[in-house]
């Protein structure tokens, strides 16, 4: 009779997990670990209790957890405004939740991705994919069919970290950056095509010579976005940078930028020292390339594939100059999974801007320039 009851119980959900935690008020780990869920968070607003669907009856033994993070928006097909390296920073903090908790986490981007491009439909509609190897061997089209499944939430990727889409997420320590080097390192990996690539550009533009990588984020860091880093202007990188390089003997600088203007003024500061990816889609005004639109073929796939080149490319420098975003957290980390280690790293820092200007209020609603550069 007792048997019958318990899987009776176990079919309602939330009275199950009622009695698992009235069966576990002594466990001070069980209760740390829900204080810490509750507690930490800033956006409480979000949270739920951590519900398993059943969805089929695959893997009854596993836990898995389903990362979709780019779901429409009241039905609506909405491109995403998020650059690469803030999605994939978000989707190392959900890993980092499945990653405590033993889950076998799945990665899914759909088309209200920024960088979903409707060309790529034929070959994947799986945005993440793009660039990626699944993060587990549960694909995708399985997940319909397991047994235990939770879904992401927002607020599951403050566990532990703290951080989200908001301005603590540029207040990085060193502690995080190696967590996200061991969470890089476990479950992100390029695809083959994208490995391929990046490594044949990586060789020829680099040429194994000693080089300071140098990140500069420009176009709408310009607007003096709310909660955003405060802007670093480009005298006060290329005062720093022709320092380094005297007192360091750098054969080259290689520029990551999203600015056109940017460029101009350090092949004008550092001729013949300078080395950087000419086919990339830079911009002229104070529109992130993120938010772009151009007629050239799979525009939105190679902005992506363009920043994750950018990324790789200052991960194989010998030592980094940037400021706070992303791409230069990004740099850092994946130079962690890489097994290597910068010479030195000097992050400018200006602060965050937490007011709201007239700028970052103002709409720029003119289309970018493209900013590819010929030789």
């Amino acid at each position: 009779m007792l048997t019958k009851i318990k899987e009776v119980l176990k079919k309602n959900d939330k009275v199950y997990v009622f009695l698992k935690c009235i069966g576990s008020i002594n466990n001070a780990d069980f209760l740390k670990l829900i204080k810490c869920y509750y507690g930490w968070s800033k956006e409480s607003a979000n949270f739920a209790p951590l519900t398993i669907e059943h969805l089929g009856g695959n893997h009854p033994d596993r836990l898995i957890y389903l990362i979709y993070y780019s779901e429409n928006v009241m039905g609506k097909k909405l491109r995403g405004h998020s650059g690469m390296f803030a999605n994939i920073r978000r989707v190392l903090e959900w890993l980092n939740f499945a990653d405590i908790l033993g889950m076998t986490p799945v990665v899914m981007s759909g088309n209200s991705d920024t960088y979903y491009d409707e060309e790529m439909d034929q070959i994947t509609t799986n945005v993440f994919e793009y660039y990626f190897n699944p993060v587990s061997d549960i694909r995708v089209s399985e997940v319909k069919d397991c047994y235990n499944v939770v879904k992401h939430r927002y607020g599951h990727s403050n566990f532990y970290m703290k951080h989200g889409c908001d301005k603590d997420s540029y207040n990085v320590t060193e502690n995080e950056i190696e967590r996200l080097g061991y969470l890089y390192k476990k479950y992100i990996h390029l695809n083959k095509a994208s490995e391929e690539y990046i490594d044949n550009e990586i060789s020829e533009l680099l040429c194994n010579k000693k080089t300071l990588g140098l990140h500069i984020r420009g176009t709408d860091y310009k607007l003096h976005l709310k909660n955003h880093p405060n802007y670093i202007s480009c005298n006060e990188y290329i005062s720093l940078a022709k320092k380094i390089v005297v007192e360091n003997n750098f054969e080259q600088i290689f520029l990551a930028t999203d600015d056109l203007e940017i460029l101009n003024t350090f092949q004008r500061e550092f001729e013949g020292k300078l080395v950087y990816y000419k086919d990339t889609f830079r911009t002229t005004g104070k529109e992130g390339t993120h938010n772009t639109h151009d007629s050239r073929p799979l525009h939105y796939y190679k902005l992506g594939l363009e920043v994750l080149r950018d990324v790789y490319t200052l991960a194989n420098c010998d030592s980094l100059v940037c400021g706070l975003s992303q791409v230069s957290f990004a740099a850092r980390y994946v130079s962690i999974a890489l097994g290597r280690k910068f010479d030195e790293v000097v992050v400018l820092n200006n602060g965050i801007n937490e007011s709201n200007t007239k700028l970052a209020k103002r709409k720029n609603k003119t289309l970018s320039k493209t900013g590819n550069v010929e030789s």
